[in-house]
């Protein structure tokens, strides 16, 4: 699909999204150069030690751009990454903006981390945990979504999207008044990215005065890992593997459901060789498309750059959940809160944002009350519709708390302040305890009954185990050594 058919089809109106299990077109986008910004360009009066994440040389920007990233694994982004990572531009801008570096999200599959980050509240705390078997299933009620609470404030707001698990087919694309892409999930984010700029251009040029908010929501890098032929070849070209698995990758993209059953019902039907042959085939598919993503960025942040759309605008950047690679034994997403699948990332940018490095534990659920305080918009830090807080590292940490019912069904997990993690496993009748300061990717299971953060740690989630089981109506089943009382 080209570019330019790909723009011809965007509206501007609701429709029914396509099957999120199409084929899916290659856009055939030319590498770009990569301009990374430089801290030479970023404003230099050093922040408080501590106090708010946030702060600016002169008034806080008027506009929002927000980017949400699907299945984007943390380790593929500098500073987080071996080496220089896949996203030296991303990288660049996590240099010249706030990062937030121990930032986790509220579930491992997009309905669910997005419905909750664009709430900023707990799924469980709103009254609805969508189910990954029941696929795009209605959210319930009504949201007060960054959309909504925008949009009372005067502000324009649109989305871009390219997973029908954020649009209006889910009902989590609540208080957006213009909807760019209602299902185009074959469009790359350069295609996503230009629409929003045409919307944006059209909205200054016919409402001067009025801030603005858009959301682009990013398919890439979410299997089936379709990138150009160039980014495999800059690779070392991809290896020869069983043909089962490059079956599941033809030239139309291959399809998702096939994906998500064949790799992990077959995987262990081969031979060490075979194995570790079709894990690397995999593995540099998803670094091929994160490098394309990454060259899409740089090349719509140009261009919104020489339209002066980045001038009085806060840019956020985060991701919905990462992807496994057999850390747990399974590939994809939607299986375990581990941190391959749990941790994200989180970015604030903006040319008069004063750069720092957060390093103090945050949450997705933290980002609604941290932009509209950036953004100078009233909310009541205590509405009881929010879950987190606006990021501020002289408060102390929070505990943490994650859910799912994915692959596996129901999952939770609980992180105390001091980065003891607690994954409550029902469905496999498990309890696992991992101590993130010193490993950092939760491969060392610590549980015990009677180790010693086990039991303020079960004692924090227990409730939420209960209460998820009200919403779910599977009530919980207490792992051995542990009760509910």
């Amino acid at each position: 699909m080209s570019v330019a058919l790909a723009m011809a089809t965007l509206v501007s109106c609701s429709s029914d999204p396509v099957d999120l299990e199409e084929p899916v077109d290659v856009v055939e986008e030319p590498s770009v150069p990569q301009t990374v910004p430089t801290a030479d360009t970023a404003p230099t009066t050093p922040p408080d030690p501590r106090g708010p994440a946030l702060v600016f040389e002169g008034p806080p920007p008027r506009n929002l751009l927000m980017i949400s990233i699907d299945t984007l694994r943390r380790d593929h982004v500098a500073p987080y990454a071996e080496g220089e990572g896949d996203m030296p531009f991303l990288s660049g801008l996590m240099a010249t903006g706030v990062p937030l570096h121990d930032f986790q999200q509220c579930s491992n599959w997009t309905f669910h981390s997005t419905s909750c980050t664009l709430q900023g509240q707990y799924s469980e705390d709103f009254g609805y945990v969508p189910a990954i078997a029941n696929g795009v299933v209605e959210l319930e009620g009504e949201q007060q979504s960054f959309a909504v609470r925008l949009a009372v404030h005067g502000y324009g707001t649109a989305i871009a999207w390219a997973n029908g698990f954020v649009s209006p087919r889910a009902n989590n694309a609540q208080g957006y008044q213009t909807l760019l892409s209602p299902g185009l999930e074959t469009l790359g984010a350069a295609t996503l990215a230009e629409a929003g700029r045409s919307h944006l251009l059209d909205h200054v040029k016919t409402k001067a005065g009025a801030p603005w908010f858009l959301h682009l929501h990013f398919m890439e890098p979410h299997v089936p890992y379709v990138a150009p032929d160039s980014y495999y070849d800059e690779l070392g070209g991809l290896p020869k593997v069983p043909e089962w698995i490059a079956d599941l990758f033809d030239a139309s993209g291959g399809l998702q459901a096939n994906h998500y059953f064949f790799v992990n019902s077959r995987i262990d039907d081969l031979g060490p060789k075979d194995r570790a042959l079709a894990e690397a085939y995999l593995k540099l598919r998803y670094r091929a498309d994160v490098r394309w993503l990454d060259d899409q960025i740089a090349e719509w942040w140009a261009n919104y750059e020489a339209d002066g759309l980045l001038d009085d605008t806060l840019v956020v950047f985060w991701s919905d959940h990462g992807e496994q690679f057999w850390e747990r034994g399974r590939q994809t997403h939607a299986y375990f809160l581990g941190a391959e699948e749990n941790d994200a990332i989180a970015l604030f940018w903006a040319k008069n944002l004063i750069p720092r490095e957060i390093d103090h534990p945050t949450h997705a659920v933290d980002l609604l009350p941290t932009v509209l305080d950036a953004l100078d918009v009233p909310f009541d830090a205590d509405d009881p519709s929010l879950s987190g807080r606006v990021v501020d590292d002289s408060l102390p940490a929070s505990i943490r708390y994650s859910s799912s019912r994915g692959r596996i069904e129901t999952v939770q997990a609980v992180t105390s302040p001091s980065g003891f993690k607690l994954m409550y496993l029902p469905a496999l009748g498990s309890v696992r305890l991992f101590d993130r300061g010193t490993d950092r990717e939760e491969t060392v299971d610590l549980y015990s009954a009677d180790h010693p953060e086990v039991g303020p740690l079960w004692e924090a989630l227990a409730p939420r185990a209960v209460q998820l089981g009200g919403v779910t109506g599977v009530p919980p089943v207490a792992p051995p050594g542990l009760t509910f009382d």
